[in-house]
């Protein structure tokens, strides 16, 4: 048998109530007209790693092939660290980013400071 191992593929775990509140959202706003989405914020964060990444890596090789240095993923220790990054998007585009070094930040804490 001739059998590879795979990663399994991630996908967000919707609840029938998560379901629900999406269509419920979108079911209340597609009446809406430029001017209210003009007054929308969208905010996300995302965190940036200071070196490397914390998904899988992979190469393809022959079970016979040697292991060379382009197959290794090279690591430190310690001291690889991360920052997590706010951003928005408006009706005008996307606005102000805010890098957080210390401790952990809301949405509400992102919104305050944006506004």
């Amino acid at each position: 048998m001739n059998f590879r191992a795979k990663i399994k593929a991630k996908k967000p775990l919707l609840s029938k109530q998560h379901k629900e509140r999406r269509l419920a959202w979108a079911m209340a706003h597609k009446v809406w007209i430029t001017d209210d989405w003009r007054r929308m914020v969208f905010i996300d964060e995302t965190k940036v790693n200071v070196f490397g990444s914390d998904g899988c890596k992979y190469y393809w090789s022959r079970p016979d092939d040697a292991l060379l240095p382009h197959h290794l993923d090279f690591t430190v220790k310690g001291g690889q660290g991360s920052v997590m990054v706010w951003g928005c998007i408006t009706y005008d585009g996307p606005r102000y980013a805010c890098w957080i070094h210390d401790g952990a930040m809301k949405a509400v804490d992102y919104v305050v400071m944006f506004w």
